[in-house]
């Protein structure tokens, strides 16, 4: 599941209800991978991105690494998901 927020912020997910392992990558405003955390189900703790993030990328546990997606790497989907620049009022 990719989200998509309005700005860069550090961003925190948490796995209640979740019954399977997931990874998430955090992604700066140009879509640079900056981080892949681990997310274990059912875990009420929260995980957070180190640094101010605009998009976090759900996987499987094991996606980013078995297709050797590391930090620096670039996000890339269709504009109309991906508005790497958000309009200000």
């Amino acid at each position: 599941m990719l989200f998509v927020f309005p700005g860069s912020h550090r961003l925190t997910f948490w796995m209640k209800n979740t019954p399977l392992d997931l990874d998430i990558g955090f992604f700066d405003a140009e879509g640079r991978l900056l981080e892949v955390r681990t997310m274990r189900a059912f875990d009420e703790r929260t995980v957070a991105s180190s640094t101010p993030a605009t998009y976090a990328l759900e996987m499987n546990a094991g996606w980013f690494a078995a297709r050797g997606i590391a930090k620096g790497a670039l996000l890339r989907a269709p504009d109309s998901v991906l508005p790497l620049a958000v309009p200000g009022p």
